[in-house]
């Protein structure tokens, strides 16, 4: 620990004595500088961990108050840690849950946190990082056993690397719920069970607030507010693409221009908003109500739920072909599989994928075991309906690395240009990128790379940065922001080095 401590301080004060040194340093040196302090910040980690081990054997609630938190004054190990370091809440309660984490691996060799101890004493994985693992994969109980959540633990940690501490929270939930899938349907029979809307009116206003599951209308509430100051917070533009003419000021992919592909919007098409974002969503929360009260009874509106709002494996989707036939359903279908909400990645049962599945209908899209959508090229430049469909079921959302963009929020990018390099408008040579990182391809001169065998063979997507930001250009991993394609992808290249471990030995054997 010492060794690497001191190593990392002195590579961090190599940089300069001054604000004024650091001032003077190049743009590459800046950004390998950022990378040192978080070395050293790894490594300071493992004493911050090592002592708040110690606060929390020391702060055990068998001691009462002569316990080390109480006996100054701290009622709880997190806020005593708190009055020492000056950190937030949150950050001492981190280092509580993952001291408390390392005092019980010591005392029990089983405990099934003790690898995202180990990683995060190692200077592995950061804190916040080995916390989201902890917290994603919960205690172990009657239907999930400790070696059960050791297992899925290493396999996270082995991908933390690559991953923002909320990706893996939601990968480390998706574990969990893969292990108990009873467990789902409780939640389903909770969220339900705390559901509500209250309104009231005072002076001339009517107010209120409401809850609703992601499931039962709460995820489409919540992306149509979202949705409506898209503009203003820089969110996803909207066109209608079966329209020859894109509307005015809207677009839904660049068109092409001198440059390539990309033209910006126009400002003079785009009408000057005064409003506030909460006045944007007021007026346009009026509006909806409006429109529903006033519909045409006779006539029913929309055409379905989305096409993409749903994901589950084909293998599961056979399990509920009678899900929306009550008298046919399979018993207890909730304990054979589960499917997920693309946006908020939540999990839920197959009952109710059966009503998603009477009110919607299926898309099917065939995958490899890289995790690569199967696809026909289309002699178009616009992604279709169905293409952009697959994308956003393969890449989860915006696949630059550390953005959690939503596959709503969106746009589709040619990685070899459809003008520059006569790129084809197929699911290989597309990749689902926010507005922003998909400008900052088109401008600032970052490049995607498909691998197509030479990397890894796994026909993944590496992000190659511009010289400005790495003069080395290093290639940076782009994973999939979809768990379900995620674990079909580790599971494949698990099983894939085992066969060639296999072949290794009977080589050396013969």
């Amino acid at each position: 620990m010492a060794t690497r401590l001191m190593r990392s301080a002195s590579a961090v004060a190599a940089l300069g004595g001054s604000v004024a040194d650091i001032a003077i340093l190049d743009d590459a040196s800046v950004i390998a500088g950022l990378g040192l302090v978080r070395e050293h910040r790894l490594a300071l980690q493992a004493y911050e961990l090592a002592l708040s081990a110690q606060v929390a054997r020391r702060s055990d609630h068998t001691l009462g108050y002569d316990g080390l938190a109480r006996r100054n004054g701290s009622a709880t190990p997190a806020v005593f840690i708190q009055s020492l370091t000056g950190s937030s809440i949150e950050d001492a309660t981190r280092l509580a849950r993952l001291g408390q984490t390392m005092v019980d691996a010591e005392d029990t060799a089983e405990t099934p946190r003790a690898p995202v101890a180990r990683a995060a004493l190692d200077g592995g994985i950061s804190v916040a990082a080995a916390d989201a693992i902890r917290k994603g994969l919960g205690d172990p109980d009657a239907a999930v056993t400790a070696a059960q959540i050791a297992v899925a633990a290493q396999e996270l940690i082995a991908r933390a690397s690559v991953m923002t501490p909320e990706a893996l929270l939601k990968a480390a939930r998706r574990a969990r719920n893969d292990l108990d899938l009873d467990a789902i349907e409780r939640g389903e029979k909770h969220r339900a069970s705390i559901r509500y809307a209250r309104v009231w009116r005072k002076d001339g206003m009517c107010g209120g607030s409401w809850a609703l599951p992601d499931e039962d209308g709460g995820l489409e509430v919540y992306n149509t507010f979202k949705l409506l100051v898209a503009k203003k917070t820089g969110g996803p533009r909207f066109a209608d693409v079966t329209r020859e003419t894109p509307l005015a000021g809207v677009q839904s992919d660049p068109a092409p221009d001198d440059a390539g592909e990309n033209a910006a919007l126009d400002p003079a098409t785009v009408l000057e908003d005064e409003r506030s974002l909460d006045q944007v969503m007021a007026d346009g929360f009026a509006q909806i109500f409006h429109n529903g009260i006033t519909a045409d009874p006779t006539v029913v509106p929309g055409a379905g739920r989305a096409a993409v709002r749903v994901i589950v494996p084909q293998q599961v989707l056979e399990q509920c072909d009678s899900c929306c036939n009550p008298d046919t359903a399979p018993i207890g279908s909730a304990a054979t599989g589960s499917a997920i909400l693309e946006e908020s990645l939540s999990a839920i049962t197959l009952a109710k994928l059966g009503e998603y599945l009477c009110e919607g209908g299926t898309v099917t899209i065939g995958f490899d075991h890289h995790g690569n959508p199967l696809d026909v090229g289309r002699e178009q430049r616009l992604y279709t309906r169905a293409q952009r469909t697959a994308l956003g079921v393969r890449d989860g959302g915006c696949r630059f690395p550390g953005c959690d963009k939503p596959p709503s929020w969106c746009e589709a990018h040619h990685i070899h240009y459809w003008a520059r390099d006569q790129g084809p408008t197929t699911i290989d040579n597309g990749i689902l990128l926010c507005r922003y990182h998909h400008m900052l391809m088109h401008h600032n001169g970052w490049e995607i790379i498909r691998d197509t065998g030479q990397i890894d063979g796994h026909g993944s997507y590496w992000l190659k940065p511009p010289t400005s930001h790495d003069p080395n250009r290093q290639l940076i991993a782009m994973p999939t922001k979809n768990p379900l394609i995620a674990a079909l992808q580790h599971t494949h290249n698990a099983d894939a080095a085992e066969r060639n471990a296999r072949k290794s030995e009977q080589s050396l054997a013969s």
